[in-house]
């Protein structure tokens, strides 16, 4: 169940949506949430009547039978870290929507070498995607663990 507040005190129903809650946000003053259900993970976004677009973000890939790990909401829109198979392993790739509908895509095997891509998080703020990965471990103790961070930001 989705509840809106314009005040923070005062609450109405917003509409039922289907699946289990991952995260929460605003996309162009409009309210955005990010369910999974057993079969797909989908973006669902307000819309001015009240009613909910719901977004397949693995209609972005090439290959749309994988599955979303992170989605985060931000002043540019939202970014999720997306896998076209369903294999953990799959190579991740960034899809990215400023109005909350319309995607764009971008591998991360583009921007980081493969052989150093382990777990990847989204954070979107007021002027950049940031995607942070931890670089897989070599298994020896004595290393310290690594990430590495792209940061998107936009033209102009």
């Amino acid at each position: 169940m989705a509840w809106r507040s314009a005040d923070g005190s005062t609450w109405a129903e917003a509409g039922q949506l289907p699946g289990w809650f991952r995260s929460a946000g605003v996309v162009r003053g409009r309210a955005a949430v990010f369910l999974s259900e057993p079969s797909v993970d989908m973006i669902h976004v307000e819309q001015t009547d009240g009613s909910w677009l719901p977004v397949d973000v693995r209609q972005a890939l090439e290959a749309p039978s994988g599955f979303i790990s992170s989605v985060a909401f931000g002043p540019l829109g939202w970014a999720a870290v997306a896998h076209p198979d369903v294999e953990p392993s799959s190579p991740p790739q960034i899809v990215h929507s400023v109005d909350g509908t319309s995607m764009s895509v971008v591998p991360l095997a583009d921007l980081i070498a493969p052989e150093l891509t382990g777990d990847a998080q989204v954070a979107v703020t007021a002027d950049a995607v940031l995607v942070r990965v931890t670089v897989p471990s070599d298994d020896d103790e004595a290393t310290p663990a690594r990430q590495q961070v792209v940061v998107g930001t936009p033209r102009g």
